[in-house]
């Protein structure tokens, strides 16, 4: 004659106590008063989410140093939220893309927020010094960025000619 069964739908161990006829595990689980099933993977990203009224979904857990959230799955290790968001609502990352915050805020989940782009992109449209440069219409004796005054450096600098001529003709003096 074979065991019986736990109850909860899915589980196929045996019963551990009978008169409850359920598996160890859900009898353990109803003793502590835990829930019998264990949410889902969304269930646990959602609860861990509050929406502003500027339309981002900021993430209520754990924070990395960088500002992003981190969603632990059970079995793995912590990834950033944003990108689990994305790729569970709206789809695989292509290779070599990474995902830019539209609205700048790096707490937000919204994956309507965020869009697949280039490295460089991404970085140029951000806050740091890089970003910062690149969007300077001139240089520090203002002298004009433009086709006709502006060298770009083998590695990808801006430099200004009309600076350039000075400098030339100081060290030649």
């Amino acid at each position: 004659m074979s065991k019986p069964i736990c109850t909860i739908p899915g589980c196929s161990k045996p019963v551990y106590v009978k008169k409850h006829g359920l598996c160890s595990v859900h009898y353990k689980r109803k003793w502590r008063g835990l829930p019998m099933h264990r949410p889902t993977p969304e269930q646990r990203f959602f609860e861990k989410v509050s929406e502003s009224p500027s339309g981002c979904w900021e993430w209520q857990a754990r924070i990395s140093e960088g500002g992003y959230g981190q969603f632990s799955l059970v079995t793995d290790r912590p990834v950033p939220a944003h990108r689990w968001a994305y790729e569970h609502i709206v789809g695989e990352i292509p290779n070599g893309l990474q995902l830019d915050h539209l609205c700048r805020n790096r707490a937000c989940v919204n994956p309507w927020h965020l869009e697949p782009v280039r490295a460089a992109v991404n970085t140029l449209r951000g806050e740091g010094q890089a970003a910062v440069n690149s969007r300077k219409s001139e240089c520090l004796r203002g002298h004009p960025f433009d086709s006709l005054n502006t060298y770009v450096t083998p590695n990808g600098r801006r430099q200004c000619r009309a600076c350039g001529r000075m400098r030339s003709a100081t060290q030649a003096n």
